[in-house]
């Protein structure tokens, strides 16, 4: 009723949200398991699962709702059978036995730390993604005010988007990881490098999407419904809106290189104050100037556009592939560094600016910005690594490249 929604279909939409959110614990769980199989750099049993989850979910649609008849409602139970399947697929997989990642029930619990890490990283995506999900309502509002043709052009555009844009978003999941895992192996030329072609071949795969959707409206939108009116307003508002998917491509490859780094509130402050407050201010303002869909729709490649610049200048100027680096927290400290039970090196450091950071059984080396407030005594060789690992034996040239101590100062 907030959002002014028909009279005549809110019966079926109240029905459709009840069952829909009965089972999003299946989505969650579904998610959950996709992002830890993508962190581990499995990529392709993630679309296999899918796949299959949407093939269930096409057929499910079609038994529930044209065959047995039993109404909107019964499309969300679909979608919750579907995405329980994905999930007990991801399961299954994680659970297989011989692997480092092994899913043990017996073996869960929460872990303090852990949990914090978590939260640190997580909750402002999750706050990003709600707050947006508000603002979308703010639009769903504006738009059901034209009436419920008008509703249902909207429902098929979107689910044309979601479509479209999975190719891109699966896209943007993977810079995350790649970002990841090369800012904490210490390689941030290549993360960089790697985020550069990841945020152009984003756009461009966008791009390609918007002009292929856009030539195809006409056919996409009649798929959802054979109304005149809502072909013709769905056409209006995809036509408006897909030629700018590279904008939004963009702005989302951009957040995922900053989640990636661990700059998560960036993208939370700049798509809070773009796509959520300036969107609604913007669509409040211009509906009480112009009263005209057409305005309305033109709050996404508005509000885009202006993401992407901010994004554009954070990324090229600020530090962001600093993120996992370790902070100085004291003048001079130790640590012994050991390959089963044998010790293969011991580091004194000395500095103002400098500190080794113990990180569970790894250590991580801060090098000094300055060489002559720097005495280092190797009691063996210095690693040439920034994360250090115990070895398979008692031989550290086994796994890591070395240098005699005596060079430890240069190469700082």
């Amino acid at each position: 009723r907030w959002m002014d929604t028909d009279p005549e279909v809110l019966p079926d939409a109240i029905a459709y949200f009840r069952c829909y959110f009965a089972g999003v614990g299946a989505g969650v769980m579904y998610n959950t398991f996709t992002g830890i199989m993508n962190a581990l750099g499995d990529s392709k049993r993630p679309l296999y699962f899918l796949i299959v989850s949407s093939l269930t979910n096409v057929v499910l649609d079609l038994l529930f709702v044209a065959v047995l008849r039993w109404g909107v409602w019964s499309a969300a139970l679909a979608t919750i059978i579907s995405q329980a399947l994905s999930a007990v697929l991801c399961a299954m997989h994680l659970a297989k036995k011989g692997t480092i990642y092994q899913l043990k029930l017996s073996a869960l619990r929460i872990d303090g730390p852990l949990l914090r890490e978590i939260l640190r990283y997580g909750l402002p995506a999750g706050i990003q993604n709600s707050v947006i999900g508000l603002a979308n309502v703010v639009v769903q509002t504006n738009i059901n005010s034209f009436g419920k043709m008008a509703t249902a052009a909207y429902g098929a555009y979107s689910k044309i988007e979601g479509f479209a844009f999975l190719p891109v978003t699966s896209f943007t999941m993977a810079i995350t990881t790649y970002v990841g895992q090369n800012l904490g192996a210490g390689m941030k030329p290549r993360a960089r490098k790697g985020a550069i072609f990841g945020i152009a071949a984003a756009a461009v795969i966008a791009e390609i999407i918007g002009v292929i959707t856009y030539l195809a409206a006409p056919w996409l939108v009649s798929l959802f419904s054979r109304t005149p009116e809502v072909i013709r307003l769905g056409v209006l508002e995809t036509r408006t809106i897909c030629l700018f998917y590279c904008l939004l491509a963009f702005s989302h490859a951009i957040a995922s290189v900053c989640r990636g780094a661990g700059k998560a509130f960036v993208p939370m402050t700049i798509m809070l104050g773009v796509w959520c407050v300036f969107r609604i201010l913007y669509i409040t303002a211009i509906m009480h100037w112009r009263h005209e869909i057409v305005y309305v729709y033109w709050a996404y490649p508005i509000t885009w556009a202006i993401s992407s610049v901010i994004y554009l200048f954070y990324f090229l100027f600020s530090n962001w592939q600093d993120g996992f680096d370790p902070q100085p927290s004291c003048r001079s400290t130790s640590i012994t560094i050991t390959c089963s039970t044998t010790t293969i090196i011991t580091i004194t450091v000395e500095t103002k600016r400098a500190a080794c950071v113990p990180v569970g059984t790894h250590a991580a080396f801060c090098s000094p910005r300055y060489t002559q407030d720097v005495d280092v005594r190797a009691s063996y060789r210095f690693l040439r690594r920034r994360t250090m690992r115990p070895a398979p034996d008692s031989t550290a040239e086994a796994a890591y490249s070395v240098s005699p101590a005596s060079k430890v100062l240069g190469e700082l």
